[in-house]
């Protein structure tokens, strides 16, 4: 599960910044027919001073996974995307209901025009 959590964080991370890391990037837009990818669902928080883009449910091989996306300015027209993807790690014995979350955590950077 780890390691496609962290497939999943580099196709986003990578496809997001191949766009210019546009705030307006819906990754359902390019991924809908070959992800099972849906919006609106609740996951890890994002980074402290980032802007969420979104949070993002994705169904593979019968495991469920949570995307978050932001982003954040961090000089003029350099713009960091981060990416966390987590899941359920059942079994660990932890949290009310014996589940605890993982998450594989990346980031890049991207030129924006501003």
């Amino acid at each position: 599960m780890h390691r496609a959590a962290a497939e999943m964080a580099q196709l986003l991370c990578e496809n997001w910044r191949g766009l210019g890391g546009a705030e307006t990037y819906d990754p359902m837009s390019y991924f809908g027919s070959d992800l099972a990818i849906e919006a609106g669902y609740e996951g890890p928080t994002p980074p402290v001073d980032f802007t969420l883009l979104g949070v993002y449910k994705i169904t593979t091989d019968g495991a469920n996974y949570y995307a978050v996306l932001s982003w954040k300015d961090v000089s003029p027209g350099l713009r960091a995307l981060n990416v966390v993807v987590a899941w359920d790690q059942r079994g660990s014995g932890t949290g009310d209901s014996g589940q605890a979350y993982k998450s594989f955590k990346l980031t890049t950077y991207t030129s924006v025009n501003q």
